[in-house]
């Protein structure tokens, strides 16, 4: 397929690929075909840069388009590969799979809003095995030392006027049908290792460095539907534990309640 609207000049030392003047295309159509094809870039010091700048919500900088026809296609469709060699040194900054930063100057601003990562996996076809949004996992491998491992860290910072909430981890529910049988968990915590290593300190650890601290340990934020009930309990055996509501949870199949009390002694 030949390419006839294009022109290549050099500018400033860069050699340029534009449009011919007198081609009447919005744009310029770049194809290469075969069985195999390799782009090998060196460029030094210097960076790869691929401008852009979308004017409609449709437009696209970079299009990574892929109809995989094979049984998988589990290295990705788009692969970042970082190899750092043993001869060098650690900085101490971290090497980056990727790194994005989005940031808005827009004088609308409060019209809009901004995302760095919108990660979305759907299943549009028959019954499929499983369905992860992300996937993140770190690894120290045996005989090194690593002082801190976290599998997903998240910060939220406000220093301007927050109007409506700040939340670490927002986890949003739609389950329409349950037929199958499945649970449904907001947050699972597992210890999957199946060998005589130690077990885990604690399931859930909260801890602060100001001085406030926190307000409530839990906010169950409904009227009802929450797990927590008005009431006394009954302890098996005895008479009734006063109280001003319970809270119900399972061990091990068995529900269980946990007293509440609206007064502090």
């Amino acid at each position: 397929m030949p390419i006839t609207n294009v022109k290549s000049t050099w500018v400033s030392g860069n050699l340029v690929f534009d449009q011919k003047a007198d081609d009447n295309d919005a744009g310029i159509d770049f194809g290469v075909s075969g069985s195999h094809f390799a782009v090998n870039f060196y460029p030094g010091d210097e960076k790869i840069y691929i401008f852009g700048t979308p004017s409609g919500e449709n437009s696209r900088t970079l299009h990574i388009d892929c109809e995989p026809t094979g049984a998988e296609m589990r290295r990705g469709a788009l692969a970042i590969d970082i190899w750092r060699s043993e001869s060098f040194s650690w900085a101490g900054s971290p090497d980056a799979g990727i790194k994005i930063s989005v940031d808005s100057d827009a004088a609308n601003a409060s019209g809009g809003a901004i995302r760095s990562i919108d990660s979305t996996a759907r299943n549009r076809g028959a019954d499929i095995t499983w369905v992860h949004g992300i996937h993140a996992g770190v690894r120290n491998d045996s005989g090194s030392t690593c002082p801190e491992l976290i599998g997903l860290s998240t910060r939220v910072e406000n220093y301007g006027t927050m109007a409506t909430q700040m939340v670490g981890v927002d986890v949003n529910f739609s389950c329409e049908s349950d037929t199958g049988g499945g649970s449904k968990t907001g947050i699972l915590v597992r210890n999957t290792d199946a060998s005589a290593q130690t077990a885990v300190d604690e399931v859930l650890k909260i801890s602060h460095t100001s001085t406030n601290g926190f307000t409530y340990l839990v906010n169950f934020a409904g009227a009802t539907g929450e797990s927590v009930s008005t009431g006394t309990l009954t302890q098996s055996g005895a008479g009734n534990v006063l109280c001003d509501a319970r809270i119900a949870c399972v061990w091990n199949g068995t529900p269980y309640y946990i007293a509440l009390y609206d007064t502090a002694p």
